[in-house]
């Protein structure tokens, strides 16, 4: 045996506290290729939500390269659009809506696969969407740098925030924690493209990894609302190809931000998945041929998930870290929902 496969929970949220939702998967039809396009979020995501959350999927061969991202529409200076790899990969991504449920996206043409955009959920009024967002400034010289304060970017009530990466290369470490956490894991990432939502300590503070220098963060949002742990706890899967049934520490979330990597520095062919605790198989195995992926992945009653790798005995060790959220129980319906990791 090589490396063993490790999850990791990040945070939780509790009800009556209400971040985010999910919906029936809904893709955006009738994208227009190389240039950036306004449209209007699917009709299950409400008037009033802040923002949305789903997947590019690139359905070429591993290997393949394209141009992808998204922006508020408000914030049309910005195009700072990047790779994802194909492999039948799909790139989570976090954008906030104007008042007409717009957002911009891009996505860089392919003749024989073309990209497709998934949208699983949106944010509600706990979310807060920067129209405008900011660049962090920190030092990146692959070491952590500590107790970075965001009060300015976001809000004195901020529990979280939501941050964009934009790097220029593939396979660069990058980490983003609770200020204080003592995990200190950076992530060898295969996309140069990337969305997260890090929880905050007390003054908005947290602390970040980066190994490229050329990289740049953005706070685009942040929430306020029901943090109740940031303590990350380990969920290895128990043996390859099979998914294994994960507790989640938040005993009222009804769903999970989830992170995986590989720290070998190469491009592995792996795939890797989470879903909600149903028994049902996902649409198909995300993640294959990335070095690392991020899901947003619904859980069941009883706040469990499941996970899966299909090599965590002779491949290289992968990290899961996790976000949880919760609604209130009317809305924590027990719907069968696909989940799809990057």
């Amino acid at each position: 045996m090589k490396n063993k496969a490790l999850i990791a929970l990040l945070l939780v949220f509790s009800a009556p506290a209400q971040a985010l939702e999910f919906i029936a998967e809904a893709e955006i039809g009738g994208l227009t290729e190389n240039a950036w396009t306004t449209v209007t979020a699917p009709g299950a995501v409400p008037a009033g939500a802040s923002g949305v959350f789903g997947y590019f999927i690139n359905g070429e061969a591993f290997g393949a390269v394209r141009n992808v991202g998204v922006r508020h529409p408000t914030d049309g200076a910005r195009t700072d659009q990047s790779d994802m790899r194909g492999g039948g990969a799909a790139l989570f991504f976090i954008v906030g809506l104007d008042g007409t449920k717009q957002f911009d996206y891009f996505v860089e043409g392919v003749a024989v696969t073309p990209l497709r955009i998934i949208i699983t959920g949106y944010f509600t009024t706990d979310a807060t969407f920067k129209t405008a967002p900011a660049t962090m400034g920190f030092t990146k010289n692959a070491t952590w740098q500590r107790d970075i304060d965001l009060t300015a970017t976001t809000d004195a009530t901020a529990t979280a925030a939501i941050l964009e990466r934009t790097g220029t290369g593939p396979g660069r470490r990058w980490g983003a924690q609770h200020s204080g956490d003592a995990a200190d894991k950076a992530e060898d990432r295969g996309y140069q493209k990337a969305w997260t939502i890090v929880p905050m300590g007390a003054g908005q503070l947290l602390d970040m990894y980066e190994e490229e220098a050329a990289a740049t963060w953005k706070v685009i949002g942040y929430l306020t609302a029901g943090v109740v742990d940031t303590a990350m706890t380990d969920a290895t899967p128990v043996a390859d190809a099979t998914w294994t049934t994960k507790a989640n520490a938040g005993a009222t979330a009804t769903a999970a931000l989830v992170s995986v990597y590989d720290d070998s520095g190469t491009q592995d062919t792996v795939t890797w998945g989470a879903r909600k605790d149903v028994g049902s198989m996902p649409s198909f195995y995300p993640g294959e041929g990335a070095n690392g992926a991020i899901s947003l992945v619904e859980l069941d009653g009883a706040a469990d998930f499941e996970i899966y790798a299909s090599d965590v005995t002779t491949e290289d060790t992968f990290v899961l870290f996790m976000a949880s959220f919760s609604a209130p129980a009317a809305t924590s319906a027990a719907v069968q929902r696909r989940r799809y990791m990057q």
